[in-house]
């Protein structure tokens, strides 16, 4: 919650859950 990705622009992504285990994404990208 209150974290934002550029979702798609990564092709590196596997999945939204695999990228929250990760806690990679602690800022707000918009």
């Amino acid at each position: 919650a209150g974290i934002a990705v550029y979702w798609g622009q990564n092709g590196n992504e596997g999945s939204l859950q695999d990228a929250c285990n990760t806690n990679n994404y602690q800022f707000v990208n918009i």
